[in-house]
């Protein structure tokens, strides 16, 4: 989550939507911990109500990549062991996603529904949601709106093979 009072923006960086590339394009490099940097537009808006007449956006992603795309950057890099280390209980992709809604991941941040991030109920609090898919060309879209020229760059990849790859029926 970015909030700039100069610029009048919220960023809501929904997990695994490219949002440590939008932070670094804006000149972010420290984190905060996952719940203040993935924190919800309802909850930007509740502790920062000047915000509710910025200019709000974030990003979405195909659920099912994005699911794929979680477990193997989780499951890859050793930055996130502290917390993700039990995923490799799992034996495999097939086996988290059998087990996921009975597990403690079903409510973790980083796998909780997109739509929990950027809408109060059914109703949409952003005034832009961009896709991942078109990551580029709708980040450009927000820069021109927001007077910035900031480069996009691509950060914490995760090494998988095309996400259709993975599901079956049981998954």
């Amino acid at each position: 989550m970015i909030i700039d009072h100069e610029k009048r923006f919220v960023f809501i960086s929904v997990p695994k939507t490219g949002g440590t590339s939008v932070h670094v394009s804006m000149g972010i490099s420290q984190h905060p911990p996952p719940a203040q940097f993935h924190a919800s537009i309802t909850k930007v808006l509740e502790e920062n109500p000047v915000c509710f007449d910025y200019y709000k956006f974030g990003f979405v992603r195909n659920p099912w990549e994005r699911m794929v795309s979680a477990y193997s950057n989780f499951t890859q890099e050793k930055a996130h062991y502290s917390w993700s280390r039990d995923l490799l209980n799992y034996k495999n992709f097939e086996d988290f996603c059998c087990r996921f809604p009975e597990s403690k991941w079903a409510n973790w941040i980083h796998f909780r529904p997109q739509v929990e991030f950027l809408f109060d109920g059914d109703t949409s609090l952003m005034d832009f949601i961009g896709k991942y898919e078109n990551l580029h060309q709708d980040f450009k879209i927000v820069s021109e709106r927001l007077g910035i020229s900031a480069i996009l760059p691509r950060v914490r990849t995760s090494r998988h093979n095309h996400y259709k790859e993975y599901y079956n029926e049981d998954t």
